[in-house]
């Protein structure tokens, strides 16, 4: 299925999800690409939307290739995908440095968008965390770790492997096509509840 944009994907999305209404959910959106896409979600659900800033780690000479994640939060998190550091030979020095570089840009980023605001609760409320892609799943596990710590999975929308690699931690996943003339195509969501 292919979609004009990112709000048509999130209504098709919104509508996969409504019987999730009755369990007071939370939409999260990972900037800048998810949030059109979560826009619709939350309100077809009467659900609050907020925001998870995560940055991936890239690989040293290859900063698209994820090999963790960076997530924001009062304690930040690093979340490394041990496997592919181990099998690369990645450097822990190399992680740590990008790490303070990804943290600095979190914190530009959370002052850009938050304006001071704090963060919603998600405190016992089913957690729907949107983004428009997933490539190695990288931040697939940082999300999964800051938004769902207890007894909820959360995922990107666009799976070229990666969400797939975390599907243990997967409650629901909800997929769609893609937008034509997007270098980055545009998926709907895989649902963390």
């Amino acid at each position: 299925m292919t979609f004009q944009n990112r709000e048509e994907a999130g209504r098709l999305l919104a509508s996969r999800l409504l019987h999730l209404k009755s369990t007071d959910p939370v939409v999260l959106a990972l900037p800048r690409g998810g949030v059109p896409v979560a826009l619709p979600v939350a309100e077809a659900l009467g659900a609050p939307l907020d925001l998870l800033l995560v940055r991936k780690i890239g690989a040293p000479g290859y900063p698209e290739f994820g090999i963790g994640a960076v997530v924001d939060g009062h304690q930040p998190e690093i979340v490394v995908d041990e496997d592919t550091v181990e099998g690369l030979r990645i450097p822990r020095g190399y992680i740590e440095r990008e790490s303070v570089r990804e943290l600095e840009e979190i914190e530009r980023r959370r002052a850009l968008y938050m304006r001071g605001r704090r963060p919603i609760s998600l405190a016992g409320r089913a957690v729907i965390v949107v983004d428009d892609g997933v490539a190695t799943g990288g931040t697939v596990a940082g999300r999964v770790a800051r938004a769902c710590p207890v007894g909820c999975s959360a995922a990107g929308a666009r799976d070229t492997g990666g969400a797939t690699r975390h599907r243990h931690r997967v409650a629901r996943a909800v997929r769609r096509g893609g937008v034509p003339g997007h270098s980055r195509q545009v998926r709907l969501g895989r649902v963390l509840l």
